[in-house]
């Protein structure tokens, strides 16, 4: 059987009732109709009844009640990750809540999610590192959008150590070096409580001093190192959660002197003309 239009009239009897009939006399099968109202006024009732040949009035039930037009817009939260989060994987989870009066749909980066008990889950995949946002939008059925964003930094990359002084396998003579390194992150940045400088497997106090995406990290010995081979490490993450760690070694020549007693006379003309080191004469 094709399919049949149904008119409806309404009719208002009364400020507060509202009767709704149709022409219609004879519609055979279950009668199923949806019935969109712009009504403003809530608490309204719509009563559906029909008329016989005979002229009949019969009264259909339930009684629907009017609803006054949903103008609210849902609520949406994103409730991890935070906002400004340094990350250091591309499969992000994402999860947040909606608040709306009705059933809406949920869209977060374009992607469809399930709104289950007013939250919702997801995983995004990103494609590669550096600054992005994740948006997501709920629109109920009266097209009313709420939205919510995000904006994280996604770090998949160690810092970078440079500027090691002394530099690796130096051999200098000063007993108390000025030791630093340069540690950088250009994405998510150094995070300064994870540096730890050690001289000969003594973690020492360094001095952090401000340089371009990160710090420069110095530490000068309060006494004299001794002469022969001195180890030094770094070791720093980004505030991603990536860790980084290097090693360098120099040595250090202590040049020892001696004095010697020169007499006037004949020990005077055993004077070399050229100088040389006190530490060949015995």
């Amino acid at each position: 059987t094709a399919a049949q239009e149904v008119k409806f009239y309404m009719t208002a009897n009364y400020p507060d009732d509202l009767n709704l009939s149709s022409a219609a006399r004879f519609i055979k099968g279950p009668k199923t109709y949806a019935i969109t109202s712009s009504v403003e006024r809530a608490g309204q009732q719509l009563k559906i009844f029909d008329v016989t040949p005979e002229g009949i009035k019969n009264s259909y039930s339930p009684v629907f009640d009017v609803q006054a037009p949903d103008a609210v817009a849902p609520v949406v939260a994103i409730t991890s990750p935070a906002d400004g989060a340094k990350l250091n994987s591309l499969s992000v989870a994402v999860t947040g809540t909606v608040v709306d009066e009705s059933a809406v749909t949920l869209t977060v980066n374009g992607e469809a999610v399930a709104v289950v008990d007013g939250a919702f889950e997801t995983t995004l995949t990103f494609t590669g590192e550096g600054d992005t946002v994740i948006y997501a939008k709920a629109t109920d059925p009266f097209d009313n959008v709420g939205d919510a964003t995000v904006s994280i930094t996604i770090d998949k990359t160690k810092p970078v150590f440079a500027n090691m002084t002394p530099a690796d396998a130096a051999d200098i003579i000063e007993q108390k070096p000025a030791i630093s390194v340069d540690v950088t992150d250009a994405l998510a940045g150094v995070d300064t409580t994870s540096i730890i400088m050690t001289v000969d497997a003594d973690t020492v106090v360094a001095t952090l001093t401000a340089v371009t995406d990160g710090y420069a990290v110095a530490y000068t010995p309060t006494t004299d190192l001794d002469g022969g081979l001195h180890t030094v490490t770094i070791e720093a993450a980004d505030l991603a959660g990536n860790a980084a760690y290097d090693t360098t070694s120099f040595t250090v020549s202590v040049v020892s002197t001696k004095e010697i007693a020169l007499a006037a006379g004949y020990n005077l003309v055993s004077v070399p003309v050229d100088p040389v080191d006190a530490t060949t004469i015995g």
